[in-house]
């Protein structure tokens, strides 16, 4: 797939996606709470949605399944790795959850997740979110122009961190990873919405 360069305005429209994004997380954060249901959170986040003019880019999408996607965001509670449908079970102490948000902004997607933890959770799901956390900023640090994924991924097999980076992503594929998701802080990217209209419905 080729690379569409972005123009300054272009960069400035993902930016500000971006950023609308993780206020919908930053909004959330001191709501998600034992006894909440996901439904509950989905609800909050597209009544916010609509306060601060955009579109949830999660709702109706169809993706490579026959049935679109129902709800405004995904949230992954334990042991769901990611993009999990929310519901009417409610949340409990001990739990972990992912809530993904992408928003569309003037034809720009903005997408991001956090990682929340209900209460105290063990220390394995701890351990997790810290180790994929890490993990995550290695990769970010590597993020420069011209930079491929194929390359940076050989240079990192021989780095100390490497060991973490595989133990997270070994991991989010066992049963052991009953509290397999991502990390704990918002991550922000953003593409050009084709298919969705150039304005907020």
């Amino acid at each position: 797939m080729s690379i569409n360069y972005k123009d300054a305005a272009g960069i400035e429209a993902m930016r500000v996606a971006c950023r609308l994004a993780s206020e919908v997380l930053d909004y959330l954060t001191p709501l998600i709470k034992p006894g909440i249901t996901t439904n509950d959170v989905d609800r909050l986040a597209a009544e916010y949605m609509v306060k601060q003019g955009t579109t949830s880019a999660t709702v109706g999408y169809m993706g490579a399944s026959s049935v679109p996607f129902p709800k405004s965001l995904c949230t992954s509670v334990n042991h769901v790795v990611c993009h999990g449908i929310p519901n009417d079970k409610p949340l409990k102490k001990g739990d972990i959850m992912n809530v993904d948000v992408t928003v569309i902004k003037d034809g720009w997607f903005g997408d991001n997740s956090r990682m929340y933890v209900i209460g105290d959770a063990s220390i394995a799901a701890k351990r997790l979110c810290n180790l994929t956390f890490e993990a995550m900023w290695h990769g970010i640090m590597q993020v420069r122009p011209a930079r491929t994924w194929a390359t940076w991924a050989m240079r990192s097999r021989s780095s100390p961190r490497a060991r973490v980076s595989r133990w997270c992503a070994s991991s989010a594929a066992t049963a052991w990873a009953s509290a397999s998701t991502r990390n704990p802080r918002s991550c922000t990217t953003a593409a050009r919405a084709p298919w969705k209209n150039s304005s907020p419905a």
